[in-house]
């Protein structure tokens, strides 16, 4: 039913009254949204996907347009995360095909916070009878290492949202690679193509959750053998001395630059966290010897950055003070004069 095109309007009616239930912080409105699409014949799938997705993405869009705060977008995510685990609890609703013995462990890479898209992936899976273990946000390296060696999974989903941190997607690859584990990869950091998900070194990328149902149910993942990309040691070098240094660097920045406009509620620690991201990404850029990604950094700072106070000319005052900073780090100038040319 609902793949049909009354069934996709029905879910697309409740999308839109689940992300009023978000915005409004009202649990009991969005519990009874959960309750009303199942008696709709509304499957878990398909409202995690056609309702909780569409909806959690106008909650990212509004954070961006400066329409709600941090605090605001957090209450929405854990609400949607409340009514995901309701909906999976329909006992009228199982797995829809015979349960599979591969083990899948889902996680997100070290330094990645978004959680929601990554535990929308491994229901998916699990709706679709694999046996999947989520590990959740921000899986250390060296915490994601011991897992393998313990679980043994079959396959590895990692999950990145922030090509920022790259390098750490970068490194978790590498590890599941070393303990012969193929790896799914998914999310925006690795492009709309998913280009830097093969450079990293995973086996496959999927766009999203079904593709990666389907892309599982087709057979075995591995027996990819093209090469990961290894950085040059000038550029690992460099990588770790703009981390190790990276807290000191944001700190002249915003002791130096301010905030733009004193009377706006933009806290100190809010602008730090917007240098600190550049200063990630400019690190990321160096590391993965992809100008590209600091652009695409300056370019969303930009844009976010409009009902923030924070306008084009400070954040080229901010990459000009950058590049004053690191005039000794060649990778990282490079990349700065890139930006400010």
């Amino acid at each position: 039913m609902m793949n049909s095109p009354d069934g996709r309007t029905v879910t697309a009616q409740l999308s839109v009254q689940f992300h009023n239930s978000l915005l409004q912080q009202n649990e009991s409105m969005a519990t009874a949204l959960v309750r009303r699409a199942l008696d709709k014949g509304v499957t878990p799938q398909d409202f995690l996907l056609e309702v909780v997705a569409p909806a959690q993405q106008r909650i990212g869009e509004a954070w961006a347009s400066g329409a709600i705060g941090v605090a605001q977008e957090h209450a929405a995510t854990a609400l949607s995360d409340r009514a995901v685990t309701l909906a999976l609890a329909a006992p009228q609703y199982g797995p829809d095909v015979r349960p599979d013995r591969t083990r899948i462990t889902v996680a997100c890479v070290e330094g990645e916070w978004h959680a929601l898209p990554a535990r929308l992936v491994a229901d998916i899976l699990r709706l679709h009878g694999r046996q999947v273990t989520f590990l959740g946000a921000h899986v250390p390296t060296h915490h994601l290492r011991a897992h393998l060696r313990t679980d043994r999974p079959q396959i590895m989903a990692l999950s990145c949202s922030m090509a920022s941190r790259l390098p750490f997607a970068h490194a978790a690859v590498g590890a599941c690679r070393n303990a012969g584990i193929p790896v799914l990869a998914g999310g925006a950091a690795f492009g709309p193509s998913g280009a830097r998900a093969r450079e990293v070194g995973a086996d496959q990328w999927c766009g999203d959750a079904l593709e990666a149902a389907s892309f599982l149910a087709q057979g075995t993942l591995g027996g990819d053998s093209s090469p990961a990309y290894v950085p040059d040691p000038e550029n690992q070098e460099e990588f770790w001395l703009l981390t190790s240094t990276r807290a000191r660097l944001v700190h002249d920045l915003a002791t130096g630059l301010g905030h733009p406009d004193p009377a706006h509620p933009l806290h100190r620690a809010q602008l730090t966290d917007h240098l600190a991201l550049l200063a990630e990404s400019l690190a990321s850029s160096v590391y993965m010897a992809d100008p590209f990604i600091f652009a695409e950094s300056v370019s969303w700072l930009t844009q976010i950055g409009r009902p923030r106070q924070l306008t084009p000319a400070f954040l080229e005052s901010a990459l000009e003070r950058m590049a004053a900073r690191l005039r000794d780090f060649p990778l990282a100038a490079a990349v700065l004069h890139a930006s400010v040319g």
